[in-house]
């Protein structure tokens, strides 16, 4: 995920745009990556409602859908390998693959 930092992904139920990670080391980089995956994270939790406190947002389908990442039940400070679509209509979230490799790049 990191070495593309960004892109789209399919998954069996959309495609996304992945967010970046912000990259500040220079001015050029931090415009690129502005609309970051922290940035956009927060956003989610603080103006979206039904969005889980836990997940950390790292794509949208330009609909309102979100690809996001959870922490493990056992250990809250580290993320599942599991990628997972919250659905904006239901609140309601679902796998959409056991690992981020498994999502075909476009």
């Amino acid at each position: 995920m990191m070495r593309r930092n960004g892109g789209t992904v399919a998954t069996p139920v959309d495609h996304f745009e992945l967010f970046p990670f912000l990259d500040a080391s220079d001015r050029k980089r931090l415009a690129r990556t502005c609309s970051s995956i922290d940035r956009e994270t927060n956003q989610a939790r603080r103006n979206t409602y039904g969005f889980p406190a836990d997940a950390v947002a790292i794509g949208a389908n330009g609909g309102g859908d979100l690809l996001v990442l959870l922490p493990m039940s056992h250990d809250p400070t580290t993320l599942q390998c599991t990628v997972f679509w919250w659905d904006h209509e239901t609140g309601k979230v679902a796998a959409v693959a056991d690992d981020f490799d498994e999502l075909r790049r476009m």
